[in-house]
């Protein structure tokens, strides 16, 4: 993922740092699908379709971002997700396996921590 830069007068967007939201050790194929910020600013999400998983970055005022956590998403192809009004929690749809999973969100560091909260539902793609 290439962390991009927006200049002023022109509007232009350009790269300022490229990181990977997978770990290391991952060697298949991956699809990042979504990618949401949140309300505080200070953490940047992206769900992994293949590793099946969400990479929660650390965002800088600069824009620059450091990764902090990859959280399975407990099920199968992860499309979309949500955070939810209160900033809380995150919620992931498995398009594949048919779950939305909830996650608790730190409100301070923005990591994830898994809860019991799952809901079978076929086939989720958007939330």
């Amino acid at each position: 993922m290439t962390a991009p830069h927006c200049e002023p007068q022109t509007g232009a967007l350009r790269g300022v740092q490229t990181l990977s939201t997978l770990p290391a050790s991952f060697k298949g194929e991956n699809f990042p699908a979504d990618i949401h910020v949140a309300p505080s600013g200070r953490t940047l999400y992206v769900s992994n379709r293949g590793h099946n998983s969400v990479a929660v970055f650390s965002l800088s005022t600069k824009g620059t971002l450091a990764l902090q956590q990859v959280m399975s998403t407990g099920g199968d192809w992860p499309r979309n997700f949500t955070i939810d009004p209160t900033g809380r929690w995150l919620l992931v749809a498995n398009q594949k396996s048919g779950s939305v999973v909830v996650y608790a969100r730190d409100m301070e560091s923005g990591r994830l921590s898994a809860t019991s909260q799952r809901s079978a539902v076929p086939s989720p793609a958007s939330l």
